[in-house]
């Protein structure tokens, strides 16, 4: 682990004093979701999400703008009342007060009032709490320490995610939930967050975030959930949802149209040939694409598949799928063509 030294930091690493109870000596999920269903206005925002989220675990929550990320999240945190199904966090009703030590809230928009100064604001919220975090520790663990006297409307992006994330830690909570704590950040201060946010994760804090940035998800994650039109599309740990084991190709056709031959038909062949968990699609670029196959030798039925119809094939490619990858095959597999 690499700690946060020089200017990003003007004190002790977070994980230092951000002690927290051992989530291993702790019973049941952080988070309980069953059968949640959710609308506005008549539009469905979530229909039967059906989710656990692990104790002492970083989850990243995935999907498109209207996928349902935030009301669910906005569920979890108490800020929304539960229209259908039932919401259990730490074991307890997301509105018992009794959670209000235990879950610390970072809004996207920040909920900062923009004449308040930094460090006054985060010494306000600890007197909200019975065991707060030692205030001047925290803003020096957030480089937030030199702003005393500045107020929030005067603060970069990057202090205000900073700001942000101080408030929703120095209750010393323990299950985070965080709304695209990076978004808007310059490529130097999205690096100062990501290690901010291992060094919580180190401390012990269930971290439950919220992202659009699929390399940020792809950092940080180790159980990913991906939601789409309000619906659970896929949940696991980042390690399966890009299995190295499943085999991934891509490879162009020069020419789809080939007067002599049904591709169509052809192709569907071909995925009979490989097994019945095989999909394709097509990338942005054009090119076809083989995944989930459970064919040894893929790349090679592939090969004799287009010499036996004397096709040409080219930018042939084999390797394991980022997330990239997998995010948009399984959105764009839901929304359709």
């Amino acid at each position: 682990m690499t700690y946060l030294t020089g200017s990003a930091t003007g004190g002790a690493p977070l994980d230092s004093f951000l002690v927290t109870v051992d989530a291993r000596e702790v019973a049941g999920p952080a988070v309980e979701i069953s059968n949640l269903t959710m609308s506005y206005g008549g539009r469905a925002a979530v229909t039967g999400l059906d989710l656990e989220i692990q104790r002492g675990r970083f989850t990243v929550v995935l999907g498109p703008n209207g996928a349902g990320k935030t009301t669910s999240l906005e569920v979890c945190e108490g800020l929304r009342k539960i229209q259908g199904g039932q919401v259990r966090v730490l074991g307890l009703d997301p509105r018992d007060p009794k959670l209000r030590p235990l879950v610390g809230v970072m809004l996207q928009g920040g909920g900062a009032y923009s004449g308040a100064h930094a460090v006054e604001l985060v010494a306000h919220f600890a007197r909200l709490y019975r065991t707060p975090l030692p205030v001047k520790d925290l803003c020096a663990a957030l480089s937030l320490h030199h702003l005393g006297r500045t107020t929030v409307r005067r603060m970069s992006g990057g202090e205000k995610a900073r700001l942000s994330l101080a408030l929703a830690l120095v209750g010393r909570p323990q299950l985070a939930f965080l709304d695209e704590p990076s978004a808007g950040l310059d490529p130097e201060a999205r690096v100062t967050m990501w290690q901010l946010l291992e060094q919580l994760h180190k401390s012990g804090v269930t971290v439950v975030l919220t992202t659009h940035q699929l390399d940020e998800a792809e950092h940080l994650a180790e159980d990913v959930v991906l939601l789409v039109g309000g619906r659970l599309r896929r949940a696991g740990t980042l390690a399966e949802l890009t299995r190295p084991d499943a085999p991934q190709v891509t490879f162009r056709l020069p020419n789809l149209t080939h007067p002599l031959v049904d591709l169509r038909t052809e192709l569907d062949r071909l995925l009979r040939r490989l097994g019945p968990s095989t999909q394709l699609d097509q990338t942005s670029d054009g090119r076809l694409r083989i995944t989930e196959s459970t064919a040894p030798q893929v790349l090679v039925e592939i090969v004799g598949w287009a010499s036996e119809l004397d096709l040409s094939i080219t930018d042939v490619a084999s390797g394991p799928r980022t997330l990239a990858e997998v995010y948009h095959q399984l959105v764009g597999a839901e929304n359709g063509p």
